[in-house]
């Protein structure tokens, strides 16, 4: 793609043109999510689809989101989300945005939410909007935001059961009544543990339900004209409404590409001995598709084929605590991660890779869930006992999981400096293609940081997580 197909024009402080025809009467604008101010999670995305689509216009509207704790600055601090979902409104009210007739809103993350109180807020916008994406926005809201309603007012508007997404869901079940009008799209990423498919899907129909491989990065950030969430928008763009299909009327092939049937379809061939790993593979796979109760059943089925099975299901459980802070989740997960560990530690051989991954999980469940200090630094203690083991018997370079445990460890034992070289040392050996890596690594050590109410350490893994991202 070369810069005179695609030479991007300053229209307003906030508002970056990526492709324009005089005689065009409809708009695309790309609405990028949480700390993501630049637009760079979207890659090619909006260049791709104008690429695609010469006979729509294609905008991104950028806006003030960062990580940057809002106490950190006495005058300024991001705006909350109404205050953006203003901003767009006033965008689309204004020039060069107001001449066209039709609008199609691609949302990320966080943006989604911003575009769906906007819709609600301006009727005009209603009348004018024929299709409305939402990849990976967190509808029902997030119980990970809890950790951090101290930190960021936005994160505030995303927390589940919070006064945002309250008034949201009761707004849009009032007002946004079928038959829609506009299209809807909503996206779960395949592999997205960041916005579970239970709260961006739960809120809508599954006639509005899509899918596309990735987790919550990698699911909109496009390199290749033909990534999926790319053929997903360009060609849903000509067709008729879901919300006006007659009934019983087949989906368009497009929207079937993008469905959990080939996970299913997976599931039931699976046999009754299959390796270990296509059975872990597969329960995640199918979790973050939001079909976490075949997962489950899965991973109970062959719950004793292999200590990595026990300790995949104590992820799930974990991530149920996490979403719905149920304390049964969390003692499931914490009485499979310890099982599990015993298992790969007793004899004479114990396998270290999944002894420090079980460890080091209890050493989070323990500061996190049980708030009990002393017994998280005994299991990070483990953790880095094995981790040694494991670097003893390692042939070439260390693997990326390997540090960033080591990393995690020095966290709860508060070797601070030492835990941001070992993350730093890890992060180097990570490739662009692995982004959900440094997603889950970073989501554990921030609720360390945010259990602990250390801003300056925050503010340090956030600069080593996401400086030049």
């Amino acid at each position: 793609m070369t810069a005179p197909d695609f030479q991007q024009k300053l229209v307003q402080q906030q508002l970056v043109q990526v492709t324009a025809s005089p005689n065009n009467r409809q708009a695309i604008i790309f609405l990028h999510g949480f700390s993501d101010s630049s637009g760079r999670a979207w890659g090619i995305f909006p260049q791709c689809v104008g690429k695609a689509r010469p006979d729509w216009d294609v905008y991104m509207l950028r806006y003030d989101t960062t990580l940057q704790p809002d106490i950190a600055g006495i005058w300024e601090a991001d705006p909350e989300l109404p205050a953006v979902a203003g901003l767009l409104v006033t965008e689309l009210r204004s020039d060069p945005l107001f001449r066209y007739e039709k609008l199609a809103i691609v949302a990320h993350s966080m943006g989604g939410l911003i575009a769906q109180r906007a819709v609600l807020d301006d009727p005009e916008m209603r009348n004018r909007l024929a299709h409305l994406f939402l990849f990976g926005t967190p509808s029902a809201g997030l119980i990970k935001a809890a950790f951090f309603l101290w930190w960021k007012r936005q994160l505030h508007n995303m927390a589940l059961g919070g006064e945002f997404i309250n008034n949201l869901r009761k707004d849009w079940a009032e007002q946004i009544r079928s038959p829609l009008p506009f299209c809807l799209h909503v996206v779960a990423g395949t592999k997205d543990q960041f916005v579970p498919s239970y709260t961006s899907l739960k809120p809508f129909g599954p006639e509005f339900h899509r899918f596309v491989p990735g987790n919550h990065l990698e699911m909109v950030k496009v390199a290749t004209p033909d990534h999926a969430a790319v053929r997903l928008v360009t060609t849903a763009l000509p067709l008729t409404c879901l919300s006006q299909r007659h009934p019983g009327e087949p989906l368009p092939p497009v929207l079937e590409e993008f469905g959990a049937d080939p996970l299913l379809k997976r599931l039931r061939e699976l046999g009754d001995s299959p390796a270990h790993k296509t059975v872990t593979k597969l329960a995640i796979e199918l979790d973050g598709a939001g079909m976490r109760e075949e997962a489950i059943a899965l991973l109970h089925r062959f719950l004793n084929l292999d200590p990595d099975v026990k300790g995949t299901l104590a992820g799930r459980y974990k991530r149920m605590w996490l979403e719905d802070r149920g304390n049964e989740f969390a003692d499931k997960a914490l009485d499979l991660y310890i099982e599990a560990f015993e298992e790969v530690t007793k004899g004479s051989t114990p396998d270290a890779d999944q002894a420090y991954y079980h460890a080091i999980n209890v050493a989070f469940l323990g500061l996190v869930y049980s708030a009990d200090n002393p017994t998280a630094q005994q299991w990070a203690e483990v953790a880095l006992y094995y981790c040694k083991k494991a670097m003893d018997a390692q042939v070439g370079p260390p693997p990326y999981w390997l540090l960033a445990t080591i990393g995690e460890a020095n966290l709860y034992l508060g070797n601070y400096d030492l835990a941001l070289q070992n993350y730093e040392e890890a992060l180097r050996i990570l490739g662009p293609e692995e982004a959900w890596q440094l997603q889950s690594t970073w989501y554990q050590a921030a609720c360390i940081a945010v259990y602990r109410r250390d801003i300056v350490l925050a503010d340090s893994l956030e600069r080593l997580f996401f400086q030049g991202k």
